[in-house]
């Protein structure tokens, strides 16, 4: 009988908020989305749609959050700590909101560097080009792509579009292999990190 010790492994959540200001309709989004990212038990989030400006974030005070936001209410990204002990490091932020770059540390983990995506609905090859020039030193890329990457995901099932392909042949050249199971989330990992 030998002894192994496992490490635990860093756990994050992605969710598309789809704008995180008060309406008539969800008075108290704000609030009750930070609560249901709180309740997750993951390390940390990536938010995506939070459609926040610099001047109206209605989660600017949460300590050690991270936000790229743009000037309009479109748009925007939140990189949010949930637990206790983690914290963000070295961020980089696009001034458009599409992207965030950052080191996470965790009191049970080595510190990880990730870089967060909302991508555009098109111009996906350019885009996914500069974010591997931003994502050069990052183990993990996540977030929305905003395209289908695999035949099975398309409803009904279609072939991929030469864009889409050229976008995943340029991940997986630049060492990124998708880890999620047929029919979840995409999250790239670097290969050889």
């Amino acid at each position: 009988w030998k002894e192994r010790i496992i490490p635990f492994m860093a756990s994050f959540v992605v969710y598309n908020a789809n704008s995180l200001h008060n309406t008539q309709l969800f008075p108290d989004k704000p609030c009750c989305f930070l609560q249901h990212l709180l309740n997750s038990l993951a390390d940390f989030a990536f938010v995506l749609e939070t459609h926040f400006t610099p001047t109206d974030n209605p989660w600017a005070l949460i300590p050690n959050a991270i936000f790229a936001s743009c000037m309009q209410k479109q748009r925007g990204c939140a990189l949010i700590p949930l637990q206790p002990g983690v914290h963000f490091s070295n961020p980089h932020t696009d001034k458009e909101g599409w992207w965030i770059t950052a080191t996470v540390h965790t009191p049970h983990f080595p510190p990880m560097r990730m870089c967060g995506v909302y991508a555009p609905n098109s111009g996906h090859h350019e885009f996914i080009k500069k974010i591997l020039r931003v994502a050069a030193d990052c183990e993990l890329i996540l977030g929305d792509f905003n395209f289908t990457m695999r035949y099975g995901d398309r409803s009904p099932p279609s072939p991929l579009d030469s864009e889409v392909i050229t976008c995943l042949n340029a991940l997986s050249t630049a060492g990124y292999t998708d880890l999620a199971p047929t029919g979840s989330s995409h999250n790239f990992t670097h290969r050889n990190r």
